[in-house]
């Protein structure tokens, strides 16, 4: 995910100049570290948050029936 978004932040940011590909892999290199510490701290607490609603709509469809 980091590699198409770093991609698509720098082609936006630049267009398509010749030195893309050298400003991409810096911006990649800076993002992935980051990216990966963030999903480290972020993903348990999305998993709780969709486990949570989860179980919600299956409580509720279960109700009805």
């Amino acid at each position: 995910m980091s590699t198409f978004m770093t991609l698509w932040v720098t082609w936006l940011n630049l267009g398509w100049v010749p030195e893309f590909f050298e400003r991409w892999s810096h911006a990649f290199l800076a993002g992935w570290p980051a990216a990966f510490v963030i999903t480290l701290f972020v993903a348990p607490a999305v998993q709780r948050a969709t486990a949570w609603v989860n179980g919600w709509f299956s409580r509720r469809q279960s109700a009805r029936y």
